[in-house]
């Protein structure tokens, strides 16, 4: 069950980790309010990369959601993974 909330996350989960990703947009709220709009937040490529990993993992699954965003905590964290271990 947790494998299957975590390939086919509903919008407001992190396809990463299966947490709220308190995203405005999934909550119906403007984007520009979303927490992942601050100046300070940066995707780095290894957070990109375990998104695209997540979204091919989940692609064809009937409640996968492409609109599931990273949580705040995931991209600190592949954040600085990468500051680590590169």
């Amino acid at each position: 069950m947790i494998q299957r909330v975590l390939n086919n996350p509903p919008a407001g989960h992190c396809p990463l980790c299966g947490g709220s990703n308190d995203c405005a947009v999934s909550a119906g709220q403007d984007p520009a309010s979303c927490w992942c709009f601050a100046p300070d937040v940066v995707f780095s490529p290894a957070v990109k990369q375990a998104a695209q990993q997540a979204r091919d993992s989940a692609a064809g699954a009937a409640e996968y959601s492409p609109l599931a965003c990273i949580c705040r905590a995931c991209v600190q964290k592949y954040s600085a993974d990468g500051a680590d271990n590169g």
